[in-house]
């Protein structure tokens, strides 16, 4: 919904196909634009009852903590606009071509969706991860929005994908296979329907694929720091 917001002003707006996360991230100060601690931002949002809220977001936190909070305090659900920014800021702190690369993405999937798995993944520019039935569901007791899902693969190797709002780390027979910002994508192996962490139950059969994440967050440590699992304290999580 985020991603494609924008698209609902194209009829008075240019939209400009660049992105502030490029994945799937849970906190607003994850935005490419916090992380790279560009000057002078803006948030406006709902309160609820016709109420708005308007925060200068110079600490990045301000932005996550208080937007969040007045969210919730609208009922969880709300619009909110960042602002203050330039195109030119886009050019150099956001991942351009996002939009395009969904919409061949979408694409992709439709025209590989009764493919092997294999093949689907291929077809999409990722790898096939993971693939069997889901078998456990384990809770963290250090944070109790972090689970590891259990699945048996069919050649026998044990598959645990590690979640919290997002799929955040992949390991097979113990061994690491991929971690964020890798995008990991959960997919029913049979129906081919695109799974959110919430879908994931016992004894689903499920695929997991693996896709390269935008380059942007590749490019420097300080913002590959800001993206994977030991930013969420899950240590050992993050691929070398």
């Amino acid at each position: 919904m985020n991603g494609l917001s924008p698209l609902t002003l194209a009829g008075t707006h240019t939209v400009v196909d660049a992105d502030c996360t490029g994945r799937a991230v849970p906190g607003l100060d994850q935005m490419s634009l916090f992380v790279d601690r560009v000057p002078g931002l803006v948030f406006a949002c709902e309160t609820g009852a016709d109420g708005v809220a308007l925060v200068e977001a110079t600490r990045a936190i301000d932005a996550e903590r208080v937007v969040r909070s007045a969210i919730v305090q609208a009922g969880g659900v709300g619009g909110a606009v960042l602002a203050g920014f330039t195109v030119g800021d886009l050019h150099e702190h956001a991942m351009e071509g996002h939009l395009a690369r969904a919409l061949r993405l979408g694409r992709s999937f439709q025209a590989a969706a009764t493919a092997p798995l294999s093949g689907l993944a291929e077809k999409l520019g990722g790898e096939l991860l993971a693939e069997g039935r889901i078998v456990s569901i384990t809770t963290s007791p250090a944070d109790p929005h972090v689970n590891a899902v259990e699945i048996a693969g069919r050649s026998g190797a044990v598959h645990r994908v590690i979640t919290r709002s997002e799929t955040l780390a992949v390991l097979s027979d113990g061994l690491l296979v991929a971690s964020a910002p890798t995008i990991i994508v959960v997919v029913d192996a049979v129906s081919r329907e695109i799974l959110e962490v919430t879908d994931l139950g016992l004894a689903r059969h499920v695929a997991v694929l693996g896709l390269p994440a935008p380059e942007w967050w590749n490019a420097r440590a300080d913002r590959l720091a800001r993206v994977v699992p030991s930013a969420y304290g899950l240590e050992d999580l993050d691929v070398a």
